[in-house]
């Protein structure tokens, strides 16, 4: 998928450049995550995390994929990622950004698509 939304490509560059933003994304791209395994291998303090996850998913980057319940009836996001592989090209002025959706999201669209 080719992305041609300046938004996008500018969200994506800065989730790039920078590291924390590049952490929770390059864990989430995977596998659907949440908030406490995330802060678990990235390290980055819980304000930090929260602040940049809200901002990932104001941006549609992310998406809560899942709503998880413990036991003891306490409920947590599942995050994911909409993109595996992304590749940028810069030719002169302009920026092309390719982007893999991941499968699930097609998965999650097309169901919601069928339940209506």
């Amino acid at each position: 998928m080719i992305i041609r939304d300046k938004k996008m490509i500018n969200v994506i560059l800065t989730v790039l450049a920078d590291e924390e933003l590049r952490n929770i994304f390059n864990i989430i791209k995977e596998k659907p995550e949440s908030g406490q395994e995330i802060l678990k291998h990235t390290k980055i303090p819980h304000t930090s995390f929260y602040r940049k996850i809200n901002w990932m998913l104001d941006n549609k980057l992310v998406i809560i994929d899942s709503v998880q319940e413990t036991k003891d009836g306490k409920k947590y996001s599942m995050f994911r990622a909409i993109f595996n592989d992304i590749t940028i090209k810069l030719q002169r002025d302009i920026i092309t950004i390719e982007a893999l959706p991941t499968v699930e999201l097609a998965e999650i669209i097309a169901n919601e698509f069928f339940e209506l």
